[in-house]
Order: structure tokens, then C-alpha cells, then sequence
């Protein structure tokens, strides 16, 4: 398939006579061909890391045509040395590509974004002149003959000519956020350094433009995931405390209230060249949004029995203050056989805030009928709490689950009470029965086997500024009626001997303006041991009610 066509005067006979030549016109059929046989020589190439939108670039050089066609970048390994026996030797091999160039001496190979992205999670390799060598197979290309190129070894890698660095800057194409396990995931075009990340660049907010900062939530802090490389996607581990002020504020409690601004020092590339920012007037929209499906926690509580009494919880995450039903909730003892407990009713309440905490303010009623059971709640070792199926919601109405009074948990801080309790009021029945008897209204419940009735006496007035009589309880058969219950009332039964001593003093408890009360410390005490406060006799208690 060889012919050599001749024009006339394409050569002269000796007598320079072309015209005498008239076979120089006719085509003529080679002898003998001898092919080419000699495979292509890749001479050159030059790197550029920043051509083709953040896919790198090799322009390389052949010392013959080849045909673009035949191209196999996968035949390509990228070394950081000479020799792939040298330390330290970083290699990637190329996963594919592709050249929009014309058969001939150069031909222009787009590496795919993917194995850029790849190559630059290397620290040393293709970052530099130094750095970037490749080797090849014989199968990378052949030439216009079908002559495989030949390759390069491993060993005797060729140095780029000429490196032209990435000078893009990263940019996050879209985000993910996972309210269930609190990870934020940012995705970009390119590689970038995850040990540039500074969490605190960026801004969650629950529409495209917010008024207040009730609407926004700039992170204090987070960390990437543990076990993460550098990557064109980074997802960094929200605190505690961001998530839980995330929550408090609603911000991102569903996909349409959840974006992100974010600085420009929030992360770099490999070249350490900064994010373009994501301006607050533009905030993104997340992409992926995983709900938060987990119930709250109680971590620990704390009790005391000091004046505010309070019954404060402790959750693992933001809680709706609004949904808290202390008819839920039960102190109680050790589990098992002879468990004491007490059921909170809605009397107790919090006036605490959407949060972490709620401080349930413990109601008169409730303390004492807590304190009125005398193993409950006496120290740390008897003070549990249990609590049933919805006691609280979290902030998107998650529910928190059951705790078993079988398995209850235990006070963190339990501050018992040392409060003296205090006579608040008292009625006095001179016909009851064939004996008085006196009503005592506590501040608190009081433990009635401690009651010492001689400690009581009754006056005709308040104070001895005016002429008064008086009588303190002299028999040792006055009696308790309370059946056997711890309570803050106390009914006092005057025995006999008591009833007529007052009765004959003719200017003592006659009616309400005759009646009065005072009494010592030692008369009775709380069921902690305080002992009551002292009614002085010089400012004795006018009676509440007399009959």
C-alpha cells in the first residue's frame, strides 16, 4: 500500500533533460518497506494542579505522533521520587482521565477530579517540582503505527518540567446535618485540611435572614470526627453545649429552618488557602437533614430540703419546660422489699426556662408528705427518683422514656433539711369531749413520738406588759391524737387533771381573746431532729380558732 508519485522535473537524468523522462509521471509500487517499529518516547510533561476546575492537568510530550485515541490514563502512577525504593515514596495510580487533544506530539490529559482530590491527600506528593514524577506502563498509549509506548519504570520515574500549583480557593458546594447524633458535615470540590478547621466560623440560623439573635447560633467550639483524613468532605462534632443552645433556640429542628453562614477562616485546602466565605445575606440551606429521634435523658438530680426546697433535674439535652408533669415523678427509697415512695403531685412546679435544668419548686403539701414518711428522703442513701413515660418532652416533642422505680437513680447532692420547724397556728376546743384539746398547725411535718407536752403553756394574754395567767401542761397524760401519723397538724388531747387546772383559773381561755400560746424548743421536733423554734411567752400566740 506504498507508491511514489513523481511530478516532471522532480529529478534530471545526467543530461538534465526532463522532458526526456516522460516515466518520472507514472506512480510507482515500493520493493521493499521497512516499518516503524520503534515505540513512542514520552520526552516531557508539565503539572498543573489548578486547570479544569479543581481537576489537575498533565500536558505531555511525545517524540512522535501518537493517537489520542488509545490514551489509558490508568497505565499513569504518580510518584513523589525518582524510585519507587526511595523514602519516603508517596504513588497514586490514576483511576481514569480523559484528552480532548488531536492526534501529534502533545496531547493534553485531564486527570478526574476524583483522583485529584485523591493525590492531594498525599503531604508529599505532586505538591511541587520535588515531589512529582510519574511511571507508566506500555499500555498508556499507542503511536500512529500501533506501537505501544515505552514505559517508565518505577524505578526511573520522569520529574515534571515545569509544577503549577493549585491556586483555587476551596468552596462548600452543600451540607449535612444529623440532629440525633449532633455531626455536621461540610462538602467541598476539592481536598482540604481537616487539622485547619475552626468550627467557631460558623453560623447555624433558622431562615435566610434573621432580626435577632434568638434566630442564630454561632459555634463555640466542635471537633472532627475522630478517624476522619483530609477529604473534599469534613464533618465536624458539634458540642454539647452548641447543640443543646441550637435546641433551646429551635433553630434547626426541621430542614426548613436550618442554614449556614460561615467565615472565611472556618477552613483551608491542602495549599492552605482559605473557604470562600458563605455571607450571612446567603446563608445555604442544608442538603441532608437527619431529625432528632432521641428521647431525653435524666443524667442526675439533686434534692434539698433547705428552705426553697427544690428537686433539680439534670438533662443530657435541651428539654421543653412547658410539657414537665411532676405528677410523674417519684422519690423514692432503695428498690426491693420495703421500698417507701412518694408520688409529686402538681402542686410542685418549675418556673425554670427551656434548658438543660429544671428546678421543680417543691410544694408545702408534697415536702410534707415526703417528709412525713420517715425513710424517704432522710439522706442520700434513701432518696431515688423514678419517673414514668412522658414526664418531659425535648424541644421537637420527643418524649422521655420510663424509669422503672426498680431501677431508680440515685441523688447526686442531697441537702437535708436543717430547718427548725415553726408553730404557724393553733384552735383550742374547751368542749371536746369531756377534755380540751389543742390544734397545732406546723411549718412542716413533725415527728409527734418526739412531742413534749409539759414544754406548752397557755396564757390569759399576750405578754406580761398587763396582769395575764398562765398554765404549762402538767400531766403526763395529755396525748397525741394523730393515730400513729407524722403530720403537720398535731391534735393535742389535755388530759383530765390539765383540763380542770385551766378551768379554774378564771381569766384563761375563756374565748379567743383569752387564748394564747407559747411554748420551748423541747417541746417537739421535725423528722430530721430540728427542734421547733421557741414561742417566747413574752410575744405568746393569740389562738386561731376557739370553741
Amino acid at each position: 500500500n506504498t507508491y511514489l508519485a513523481m511530478n516532471v522535473g522532480g529529478f534530471s537524468d545526467m543530461t538534465s533533460s526532463a522532458a526526456a523522462n516522460p516515466s518520472a509521471l507514472r506512480d510507482l509500487q515500493m520493493r521493499i518497506v521497512v516499518p516503524d517499529t520503534t515505540g513512542p518516547v514520552l520526552t516531557t510533561f508539565i503539572t498543573d494542579m489548578t486547570g479544569n476546575n479543581h481537576s489537575g492537568t498533565l500536558f505531555i510530550r511525545f517524540d512522535e505522533p501518537v493517537d489520542v485515541a488509545t490514551l489509558d490514563a490508568t497505565a499513569i502512577q504518580l510518584q513523589s521520587s525518582s524510585s519507587s525504593g526511595s523514602a519516603p515514596e508517596q504513588s497514586y495510580t490514576l483511576t481514569g482521565g480523559q484528552s480532548v487533544s488531536v492526534n501529534g506530539l502533545d496531547v493534553v490529559l485531564n486527570m478526574t477530579r476524583f483522583d485529584t482530590n485523591e493525590v492531594k491527600k498525599f503531604e508529599g506528593l505532586f505538591t511541587g517540582l520535588g515531589d512529582s514524577y510519574i511511571s507508566f506502563t506500555n499500555q498508556l498509549v499507542l503511536d500512529m503505527v500501533g506501537n505501544p509506548i515505552q514505559p517508565r519504570s518505577t524505578n526511573n520515574a520522569l520529574n515534571t518540567v515545569q509544577f503549577i500549583d493549585d491556586a483555587e480557593r476551596p468552596r462548600v458546594i452543600s451540607f449535612d446535618l444529623d440532629m440525633t447524633t449532633g455531626q455536621l458535615t461540610l462538602h467541598f470540590l476539592e481536598t482540604v485540611d481537616i487539622t485547619s478547621v475552626d468550627p467557631t466560623g460558623i453560623s447555624i440560623q433558622k431562615d435566610v435572614t434573621v432580626s435577632s439573635t434568638t434566630d442564630i447560633h454561632q459555634l463555640t467550639g466542635g471537633s472532627v470526627l475522630p478517624g476522619s483524613i483530609d477529604d473534599v468532605s469534613v464533618t465536624i462534632v458539634l458540642t454539647r453545649a452548641d447543640m443543646n443552645e441550637i435546641k433551646r433556640k429551635e433553630i434547626a429542628n426541621n430542614p426548613g429552618t436550618t442554614y449556614i453562614q460561615l467565615t472565611d477562616a472556618t477552613i483551608t485546602d491542602q495549599n492552605l488557602r482559605s473557604v470562600f466565605a458563605i455571607p450571612s445575606a446567603q446563608p445555604m440551606a442544608v442538603t441532608r437533614y437527619t431529625a432528632d429521634t432521641e428521647p431525653p435523658v435524666v443524667e442526675r438530680f439533686d434534692l434539698t430540703l433547705q428552705p426553697n426546697e427544690t428537686l433539680t433535674l439534670y438533662f443530657d439535652e435541651t428539654v421543653r419546660a412547658s410539657t414537665l408533669d411532676t405528677s410523674l415523678i417519684r422519690v423514692v427509697t432503695a428498690s426491693g422489699i420495703g421500698q417507701s415512695s412518694y408520688t409529686l403531685t402538681t402542686s410542685s412546679h418549675t418556673l425554670s426556662a427551656d434548658g438543660t435544668e429544671l428546678a421543680v419548686l417543691l410544694s408545702v403539701s408534697d415536702l410534707n408528705e415526703i417528709k412525713r414518711l420517715d425513710t424517704l428522703a432522710v439522706d442520700a442513701g434513701s432518696t431515688k427518683l423514678a419517673f414514668d413515660l412522658g414526664m418531659v418532652n425535648d424541644m421537637v416533642n420527643n418524649p422521655i422514656r420510663a424509669l422503672s422505680p426498680t431501677t431508680p437513680l440515685n441523688v447526686t447532692t442531697f441537702t437535708n433539711d436543717l430547718t427548725s420547724p415553726r408553730l404557724i397556728a393553733f384552735d383550742f376546743n374547751a368542749n371536746f369531749a369531756a377534755t380540751a384539746e389543742i390544734t397545732l398547725s406546723f411549718s412542716e411535718t413533725v415527728n409527734i413520738s418526739s412531742l413534749v407536752a409539759q414544754e406548752l403553756t397557755l396564757h390569759s394574754a399576750e405578754s406580761t406588759t398587763s396582769p395575764r395567767q398562765s398554765y404549762t401542761l402538767q400531766s403526763f397524760e395529755s396525748s397525741v391524737d394523730n393515730s400513729g401519723v407524722n403530720d403537720f397538724i398535731v391534735r393535742l388531747h389535755l388530759s383530765e387533771f390539765d383540763t380542770n387546772a385551766i378551768k379554774e383559773l378564771d381569766r384563761l381561755a375563756l374565748d379567743e381573746n383569752s387564748t394564747f400560746v407559747s411554748l420551748f424548743s423541747r417541746f417537739i421536733m421535725d423528722m430530721n431532729g430540728n427542734r421547733v423554734v421557741t414561742v417566747d411567752s413574752s410575744r405568746a400566740l393569740l389562738v386561731t380558732s376557739y370553741s
